[in-house]
């Protein structure tokens, strides 16, 4: 009677260390899941509208790809599509150019991206206003 008391305990006090390490780990497994929130960035589809220009207010789709560690996008204005070259993002700041034939010349832009609005803002040529807005 003695030797079933003792292997008993032995059972309860094994189920319970297994049941709390489970839980523990289950909890640390949420807690990591629920620490790491997902980082915004400005890689995406944009509706970008330049105010001001020759021709007006002018919008475009501006969609930037990360590869690896560099970044690749493209211009469609008017069903256009361009290159975006020299295309980079650093500290959310969104640099790039492109050639506009309709016009005949490089066009270089520099745009900010704000991560608490989900935004763009900035410079084409550093004269014409230009803001993005995710396309979702």
């Amino acid at each position: 009677m003695k030797n079933l008391t003792i292997a008993l305990c032995l059972a309860i006090a094994g189920l319970f260390t297994f049941s709390c390490s489970t839980s523990k780990k289950a909890a640390t497994d949420a807690t990591v899941a629920t620490a790491t929130p997902m980082t915004k960035t400005a890689v995406g589809e944009w509706l970008v509208t330049v105010s001001d220009t020759p021709a007006g207010t002018v919008e475009a789709n501006m969609v930037i790809e990360q590869i690896e560690n560099a970044y690749k996008g493209n211009m469609i204005v008017g069903g256009a599509k361009v290159m975006i070259d020299n295309l980079k993002i650093v500290d959310n700041k969104v640099t790039g150019s492109f050639y506009a034939s309709d016009y005949g010349v490089d066009v270089y832009f520099t745009m900010q991206y704000d991560a608490i609005n989900d935004t763009l803002s900035g410079y084409l040529m550093d004269s014409f206003k230009a803001t993005g807005k995710r396309k979702m």
